[in-house]
């Protein structure tokens, strides 16, 4: 599938309702927007895991 196709599915109103049904929450973003939200995730929860001493044992 071409990236605009999927870009176009994720946008979806049927595709969110059906992702919403499982809790989840549908963003449709470009390779780069996805990127930068991976990393400010990892930045963000990388501060608080040092910040408690969390860990996956």
């Amino acid at each position: 599938m071409h990236a605009l196709e999927a870009l176009k599915v994720v946008g979806s109103a049927l595709y969110r309702e059906r992702l919403m049904a499982f809790v989840a929450d549908p963003a449709a973003s470009t390779p780069a927007e996805f990127a930068a939200y991976i990393r400010n995730e990892y930045d963000k929860y990388g501060k608080v895991i040092k910040a408690t001493g969390a860990r996956a044992d």
